[in-house]
């Protein structure tokens, strides 16, 4: 198993691994749900990252985490209109994936109201199992600090990739 930085940083976005008849890469609000963790910059690679806890997941139900990443980037952005406390989920509330002969664009809408977008040449999606985080996600509320970074998937969690996609232009 590979660490999920590690995977960004890998040449596994190369060719898909496992099969699916579903791709979260192509199809519109398949990220419904997902609770948006973090999203990494790799200025070295030209990468995006977004890593998401599938736990409470609307259509992804293979694995409890997943790993988006995207390519080539020419730009990416994060608008948020409100911060309403230190910790807090963002629940994405639709994605919205276009693939043109130019580029591939991924807008992810969250909330409370916020919104993620990049773009770029190619992007990978990756679902999978990080063991030891629990069936349920942590209560952000009244959970200690130890028991939130033990209860999420993080960069280094390491991740038994189930499948992956891939959209290139």
């Amino acid at each position: 198993m590979s660490t999920i930085e590690s995977i960004v940083r890998s040449a596994l976005h190369q060719s898909p691994i496992g099969a699916t008849d579903w791709d979260p890469l192509r199809i519109e609000d398949s990220l419904q749900e997902c609770a948006l963790l973090d999203v990494r910059h790799f200025a070295s690679s030209s990468a995006v990252a977004l890593l998401l806890d599938l736990r409470t997941a609307l259509h992804l139900d293979v694995g409890n985490t997943a790993l988006v990443v995207i390519g080539g980037v020419s730009s990416y952005s994060w608008v948020s209109d409100t911060v309403e406390a230190d910790i807090m989920m963002r629940t994405v509330v639709g994605s919205y994936p276009t693939l043109t002969d130019s580029e591939y664009k991924l807008e992810v809408a969250c909330s409370p109201r916020s919104v993620f977008l990049a773009t770029g040449k190619w992007a990978s999606f990756f679902e999978g199992n990080v063991t030891d985080i629990g069936e349920s996600q942590p209560d952000l509320a009244s959970d200690d600090p130890a028991t939130l970074a033990s209860g999420f998937p993080n960069w280094r969690s390491e991740l038994e990739v189930a499948y992956s996609t891939i959209a290139r232009i």
